[in-house]
């Protein structure tokens, strides 16, 4: 029906949630947008996007709605790299007001009527431009007080099933930003906060640095892509490089090929030519570890801050069989 209206298709969904199912496009020289058929995702898109576009049209000088801070009273677990946008329920606090998601797909009548009642709520995963050439942690969880540094976008790595463990082990290290991934926790902090996670945690096996996110379906533009990262500033010059490379769902799936185009940007940058290793191989301790993980068509590139796996820190120099069941022991306990 586009095609025969002569429209174009601009994009077709967002990295977000609810209202993934986003399209834009032109139809000659109007614009059009295309909303997703579940209530809650409608008016959600509806607030982001048909809402400010339609005041904008109107001459509204701010066409946003206002918005406030509030303190989160219970922890939040994301278990998708989206952007989050939940509904919640206010209260009055001692520290003012305090929010509790509200998780449900219903559209309820106090939605329509009671706007009071009603917030959403933004996960603090902005979404990034994959052109932009960032440090670790650029864009996500930055303070806006002057001077303040900004946070890294830090990954605790954990076996299967303990990631709650393992969130509540940063939880208690004064962590912040904590999602709970399959296969680990994302979390955020400053370069202090990632030196207690590696001393400290005990369910986790690494701890890596993401710093760079972007979509490729094609050699070239992984290796494009790659190469605007800024890997002079994060990887020591004369230090080898291990490249450890996955890929599953993607058009890219041959991780040979997809390491030798990201070895192709760092050397683009910092004149080095990075190994490349399988997805389990372990190295030495002394190369800088980059690892490189395509999941459908989207590259997410970590720096690992660990060396060895982190049960070997200390007296711990030899593994045994009961190590993961020592480490589940020393974690905080769900009661």
């Amino acid at each position: 029906m586009l095609a025969e209206l002569g429209g174009e298709l601009r994009f077709w969904r967002l990295r977000m949630r609810p209202g993934a199912p986003v399209g834009f496009g032109m139809i000659g020289d109007i614009p059009w947008l295309g909303l997703p058929g579940n209530p809650v995702s409608t008016m959600v898109t509806f607030e982001l996007f048909a809402r400010p576009a339609i005041r904008k049209i109107c001459g509204r000088s701010k066409p946003f709605r206002a918005s406030t801070k509030v303190t989160v009273a219970e922890p939040i677990t994301l278990t998708a790299r989206l952007q989050h946008f939940l509904r919640v329920v206010l209260t009055n606090g001692r520290d003012g007001l305090r929010s509790k998601a509200h998780r449900t797909s219903r559209l309820r009548h106090s939605d329509l009527h009671d706007e009071g009642r009603r917030i959403t709520h933004r996960s603090r995963r902005p979404a990034r431009d994959p052109e932009r050439r960032d440090g670790p942690g650029a864009g996500a969880g930055q303070s806006d007080a002057p001077g303040t540094p900004a946070l890294l976008s830090l990954f605790a790595v954990s076996a299967p099933g303990l990631e709650e463990l393992t969130a509540r082990e940063l939880i208690a290290l004064g962590c912040v930003g904590i999602a709970a991934e399959p296969g680990g926790v994302a979390f955020q902090g400053d370069w202090e906060t990632m030196a207690r996670a590696n001393l400290w945690l005990r369910t986790a096996s690494r701890v890596l640095v993401r710093f760079g996110t972007f979509h490729a379906r094609a050699l070239g533009e992984l290796e494009r892509r790659a190469s605007l990262l800024p890997w002079d500033k994060y990887l020591t010059p004369g230090r080898p490089v291990h490249l450890r490379v996955t890929s599953r769902k993607s058009r890219l799936y041959h991780q040979g090929a997809i390491a030798e185009r990201i070895g192709n940007g760092i050397r683009e940058v910092t004149g080095t030519s990075p190994e490349s290793a399988s997805g389990n191989e372990e190295t030495s301790g002394d190369e800088q570890v980059v690892v490189v993980r395509v999941l459908r068509d989207e590259c997410l590139v970590s720096l690992d801050s660990s060396g060895e796996l982190l049960h070997r820190r200390g007296y711990r120099l030899a593994s045994s069989q009961g190590t993961a069941a020592r480490d589940a022991g020393r974690s905080p306990s769900h009661g």
